[in-house]
């Protein structure tokens, strides 16, 4: 089963400043747009998170103050909200909305945060626990919202969690002229990240395994291929527009044209799970779920829909307020 979660959240990750009223039955988000234009003005995007997998969304409160983070998970069987706050912030509050997109509480100039279903009596430690059985969807897609009010000292500031994905990156390629004579003709991405450096690899004949690069992706990276055999194997470039993530691996031996391609695009776990016991630890690329087999090419493209996006109050609706609408499928 999966289960579609569509989250509100604030800016990269989520964070949020508000003014809100004082008795939380009455507390309100003004947004200005009519009630009649929410279902179709907003536009939400997907992506695909499998449980265990874990989103960490920053917790921003006062538009820029980072004071923790939000984690969602589930296990096919519960959604799981965690809420992190670091010292010296304390939560005293927080609101979390989940259902379908037109339950979400509101009227024609606000966001009801005081009805949101579930608050501080609600935690389990600092986690809540949502059967999602309870939950109504559309069509299997959950709006979620949620909300925080944080104290230091004399502080006291509205947070919103706002979610960024942000994957690890890795691939390998093999140019055409495999089975020539070469032991390997082949090109890893580099990376500040080193596989070798979280596993110990038992063999040295998985060369490519020790020298595994991953990167943490922003958006405009360029990462180098780096190859046994080339000086300068080619580029790993990668983009996003929003919606969808763009990954271009070109080759550029002079003469050689890239033959096959694995891509990585994912959590460490993910990138765990994938890892045999025959080179040591070392990750099966050929179990790798994007890949570009036996097609010659100088470049191979890859086109990978963003599996979290946000989305702001403002944005969604036309409000000088702050909070984030995302959306993240499991």
């Amino acid at each position: 089963m999966k289960t579609k979660l569509h989250f509100m959240k604030l800016g990269t990750m989520f964070v949020l400043l508000l003014s809100i009223f004082l008795f939380s039955c009455t507390k309100e988000e003004p947004v200005n747009v009519p009630e009649s234009e929410f279902n179709s003005e907003l536009t939400l995007k997907n992506g695909l998170i499998l449980p265990p997998e874990e989103i960490a969304c920053d917790l921003i409160a006062g538009q820029n103050i980072l004071v923790g983070q939000v984690i969602y998970s589930h296990d096919l069987t519960n959604l799981y909200v965690t809420y992190l706050v670091n010292s010296p912030w304390v939560l005293t509050e927080l609101h979390f909305y989940a259902g379908t997109l037109a339950g979400l509480p509101l009227n024609k100039t606000a966001i009801q945060i005081g009805h949101f279903p579930y608050d501080m009596d609600d935690l389990v430690g600092n986690q809540l626990i949502i059967p999602l059985a309870s939950l109504s969807s559309d069509d299997g897609v959950l709006t979620l919202a949620a909300h925080a009010v944080v104290v230091n000292s004399d502080q006291n500031e509205t947070a919103w969690a706002n979610c960024t994905y942000k994957p690890l990156i890795a691939s390998k390629s093999f140019f055409n002229d495999r089975g020539t004579g070469l032991s390997a003709t082949y090109a890893l991405t580099d990376g500040p990240i080193k596989y070798k450096d979280y596993f110990t690899i038992s063999t040295d004949r998985d060369w490519w395994c020790n020298w595994f690069g991953i990167n943490i992706y922003q958006n405009g990276d360029e990462y180098n291929l780096q190859s046994k055999h080339y000086a300068d194997a080619g580029k790993v470039l990668v983009s996003d527009d929003g919606n969808t993530l763009a990954v271009l691996v070109k080759g550029e031996v002079a003469g050689k044209l890239l033959q096959s391609t694995y891509l990585f695009v994912g959590s460490w776990n993910q990138l765990v799970a994938l890892s045999g016991t025959g080179g040591g630890g070392c990750p099966n690329y050929y179990s790798f779920p994007r890949k570009k087999e036996f097609q010659e090419s100088l470049i191979h493209d890859f086109q990978i829909p963003i599996p979290i996006k946000s989305i702001s109050f403002k944005d969604a609706f036309g409000s000088n307020r702050w909070g984030w609408i995302s959306s993240y499928e499991l």
